[in-house]
């Protein structure tokens, strides 16, 4: 059994008989499975087949041999299953042939991880296939048998197809043809198209004589891929994309052509949706970009009136704040010396309260100024700026005037060294302030694999509570002998992370502590 039209596809192709047994198989199916000949015929459709798609259900091969109708199926391959391809999704396409007693069914395997190039091809091999069974038709005398294979091929094609003699009249067609046209066109007297009226995709008339058919049979050059506008008896105009291929006798000369088209509509319309969307889009940004600058004009102009408000506030704060310790030291020299020994006490405390929450104020507008500055980045040593911090911190209250320092020389970085100055001395500060009471109080400035660090041998703190070091108002030790805010390591982690960089500590009581910093520049 062999069938000169299936055994030139380049699609897997193989046939079985009502007992499923395979009668026949095309070459590009012996390619697919990497087998021969004799392992192949004579077996069960599902003894050949598991190792490609798994098992077809015997009801559907029985129903398209009963009924004659085609039927698809799509299986999942098993991985490994084809020489080369490491497991896909397949369609089989299954329609009844004749063949000797009783009538066979033809199974057409698509491995559908290739269907978009196949879709991109399936034109010029539907072109080849009717082109070869044009020609074998003509040279081998069209036996019967032969003719009504070559039919149920032809009709079996996915994509309309007809063929046309040298004066483009109509002298066979598809199934797919006929419903895309909408009627059943006059064999041998309509000429191309169904004498349906063409257009360009803008709607322009194309006139027949202008049409890439009679370009075709004009120069025997193929045409691919054209799309135009064509007209139904219904009213309706559709999208199709045709191709074109001459056909020639056997001395060259041009005696007809062989066209394949099919209807776009959906990806046209998937297209224009696409773009609908698409403008939709630019259109919601356009919105929503001049919304965010509107939005972000006025929460600017609010930021700066608040801004104002703040420090207007602040200013008659520190005012008030400043008059109650300056009243509080004139009682205190004035008339010390007549008060007993609690209410001297009491006027102190309430001297230094006044001075700790004028510096309060201070620290808060100081962080919230941090809010909107941006640093200006730019190489400086760190070293220098350290040292710098350090001459300034030792002269403070409470730091020991046994402290030492030590500055690690050649520490450069990148970033603005007014903010990295200020960050700098929060550490440098916290570091005196937490060792002043060790017998031998140090404070290093180093840099490590990590990057950068300040560290002290004061008392440390317990890790357990190290999630809120750096939030505002947040003190692990409180008492005289630790004065504060509680927004200086607030500040540092907001400056570092203007930076691009990150703030860590470590520590353990009684053992100092080591704050950690990076710089991204």
């Amino acid at each position: 059994m062999c069938w000169p039209l299936a055994e030139r596809s380049p699609q897997p192709m193989l046939a079985v008989d009502g007992s499923h047994l395979v009668r026949y198989a095309n070459p590009a199916f012996y390619r697919l499975l990497g087998k021969q000949e004799d392992e192949v015929l004579g077996l069960r459709y599902d003894e050949v087949v598991p190792s490609i798609v798994g098992v077809v259900s015997s009801s559907l091969i029985d129903r398209v041999f009963e009924t004659g109708n085609q039927e698809q199926q799509t299986e999942k391959g098993r991985p490994g299953g084809i020489v080369g391809v490491p497991g896909s999704n397949w369609l089989l396409s299954m329609w009844a042939v004749p063949d000797e007693q009783p009538l066979g069914v033809m199974i057409h395997v698509t491995d559908l991880a290739i269907s978009e190039a196949l879709l991109q091809e399936s034109t010029t091999i539907n072109e080849a296939l009717l082109l070869s069974a044009i020609r074998e038709h003509e040279l081998a005398g069209a036996l019967a048998e032969s003719e009504e294979r070559y039919r149920a091929l032809y009709g079996a094609l996915p994509v309309a197809a007809f063929l046309c003699d040298c004066n483009a009249v109509i002298q066979n067609y598809n199934p797919r043809a006929a419903e895309l046209w909408g009627r059943e066109p006059l064999i041998g007297v309509e000429r191309h198209c169904g004498s349906l009226n063409l257009y360009l995709m803008d709607g322009t008339p194309m006139p027949h004589s202008q049409s890439p058919i009679m370009s075709v049979l004009r120069t025997g050059l193929a045409v691919r891929n054209v799309e135009v506008l064509m007209d139904r008896p219904d009213g309706t105009r559709i999208p199709v994309t045709v191709n074109f291929s001459a056909l020639r006798d056997p001395v060259g000369e041009i005696v007809g052509a062989v066209t394949s088209f099919d209807d776009i509509s959906e990806r046209i319309e998937a297209e224009r949706a696409m773009l609908q969307a698409q403008a939709e889009l630019t259109e919601l940004a356009a919105v929503l970009e001049e919304r965010v600058q509107e939005r972000t004009a006025e929460l600017m102009f609010s930021n700066d009136e608040l801004e104002g408000f703040t420090y207007s506030v602040a200013h008659d704060l520190r005012q008030q704040i400043r008059g109650v310790s300056i009243n509080a030291a004139i009682v205190l020299a004035d008339a010390g010396e007549v008060l007993d020994a609690q209410n001297r006490d009491l006027l102190r405390r309430l001297e230094q309260s006044a001075k700790q929450l004028g510096k309060l104020v201070d620290d808060l507008l100081g962080y919230a100024r941090l809010a909107r500055l941006e640093p200006e980045k730019k190489p400086f040593d760190l070293s220098e700026l350290a040292r710098e911090v350090s001459r300034q911190v030792v002269d403070r209250e409470y730091c020991s005037s046994k402290t030492q320092f030590s500055v690690a020389p050649g520490l450069t970085a990148r970033g603005d060294p007014t903010m990295v100055k200020f960050a700098l001395e929060n550490l440098i500060d916290n570091a005196c302030k937490y060792s002043a009471l060790t017998a031998e109080p140090l404070v290093e400035v180093g840099q490590d694999e990590q990057g950068f660090f300040v560290r002290d041998n004061g008392i440390g703190f317990d890790m357990a509570y190290v999630h809120k070091l750096f939030q505002p108002f947040e003190r692990l030790l409180r008492g005289n002998d630790y004065p504060g805010t509680g927004i200086g390591l607030a500040n540092v982690k907001r400056i570092v992370e203007k930076h691009g960089g990150r703030v860590w500590a470590d520590s353990e009581p009684g053992e100092g502590s080591t704050f950690h910093f990076t710089l991204a520049g």
